[in-house]
């Protein structure tokens, strides 16, 4: 199994590390976790879906988000 783990932050409005998406058509799921805000811009969905086009997308909100070591807030981490 490979795993890639990438974190979009608001303020800089990219992902982070970048460039993200290195499974790219090999990914078979992805779970996305964040702000109602950050789960319900439809770009944000969009961009996932094309760094990952055959993958299923699945997002949960949450009130903070864990990256590695790091509690983060008003982030969305894609695993």
């Amino acid at each position: 199994m490979k795993i890639e783990q990438s974190v979009w932050k608001e303020d800089a409005g990219c992902l982070s590390p970048v460039p993200a998406g290195g499974l790219k058509r090999d990914a078979q799921l992805v779970f996305v976790f964040g702000t109602t805000a950050i789960l319900e811009d439809i770009k944000r969905f969009q961009e996932i879906k094309e760094l990952y086009p055959e993958a299923h997308i699945f997002g949960c909100s949450t009130a903070g988000e864990i990256c590695g070591a790091r509690v983060h807030d008003k982030i969305t981490a894609y695993l």
